[in-house]
């Protein structure tokens, strides 16, 4: 009887953790209730995801929480000085000009568990080559794409290897999976269309004018290779995942990015947070 009462108790357990509920979750760089992108959406998010009494995004500021040691969000460049978008109206943002070098680079902690693929979303704010608006008033000013230039004559020229290039890679945090290193793992992107998985190591991504680009990850299984032949372990809230772009000095545009540009959008299994102090008045 009390070896059937053991089954029992782990069978449920085991069925409980199958069918348990899941929220759509989203993850930036500091307060997420606060994040410049919102929209209708992320704010139903942060409305919605809830642990205890607590909305969850607004306790999300790991910039000054008792677990620095595990969990520090942060965002730094060598684009320059902080000035205000010229995309977006005071945001403020970091600007790279065409023909010079610069490297961001993002620090987010995941808040729930993922149960699927991460998006890394990315806000863009590209213009032409002297232009420092995304809207034209002449020939010459307004959005434009990253690796394409034009000619006085009207041309448009595509160079791939002139655009940026995307790194992401995980750290383990407070509740890390047992075996996961502090150096982290790089991990791997599927490719759309078709879904193919490789490396996200290094790898060029377009982006243009103020709109959002999306790239998905594939979400890690403990023990399984990356593409990199490292392995990989599960992920958990408190880990944190690690965003860097590189623009290169052969770059044909103007453009920039703040703190708040990139953002990590998934869905999270429910009771498995992860909170820091309170980032809302």
């Amino acid at each position: 009887m009390k070896k059937l009462v053991m089954v029992l108790i782990a069978t449920t357990f085991m069925y409980a953790s199958a069918f348990a509920g899941e929220n759509p979750e989203f993850d930036v760089v500091g307060c997420d209730a606060d994040w410049y992108f919102s929209n209708n959406i992320t704010d139903d998010v942060v409305n919605n995801v809830l642990s205890g009494e607590n909305k969850v995004n607004e306790y999300s500021d790991f910039t000054a929480t008792p677990y620095d040691a595990y969990a520090k969000e942060y965002f730094t460049q060598t684009a320059g000085q902080e000035q205000e978008s010229v995309c977006f109206p005071e945001y403020m943002a970091y600007l790279i000009d065409a023909g010079n070098s610069a490297e961001y680079k993002w620090r987010i902690v995941l808040q729930q568990k993922p149960d699927t693929d991460l998006d890394i979303s990315i806000r863009d704010c590209v213009q032409k080559m002297n232009s420092f608006s995304p809207y034209a008033t002449t020939a010459y000013e307004g959005a434009s794409q990253t690796g394409r230039y034009k000619w006085p004559w009207g041309t448009s020229v595509w160079t791939a290897s002139s655009n940026p290039t995307i790194t992401a890679k995980a750290r383990p945090g407070e509740y890390k999976t047992i075996g996961f290193p502090d150096a982290g793992f790089y991990l791997d992107a599927r490719t759309l269309p078709e879904l193919t998985v490789v490396p996200l190591v290094d790898k060029l991504y377009t982006s243009k004018a103020l709109w959002e680009e999306s790239i998905v990850v594939a979400m890690p299984e403990t023990g399984v290779l990356n593409g990199m032949g490292e392995t990989q372990y599960r992920l958990k809230q408190g880990d944190m995942i690690e965003i860097e772009i590189k623009v290169p000095g052969s770059n044909t545009v103007n453009m920039s990015y703040g703190a708040e540009s990139v953002a990590l959008k998934y869905v999270g299994i429910y009771g498995m947070f992860y909170q820091g102090a309170s980032c809302v008045d």
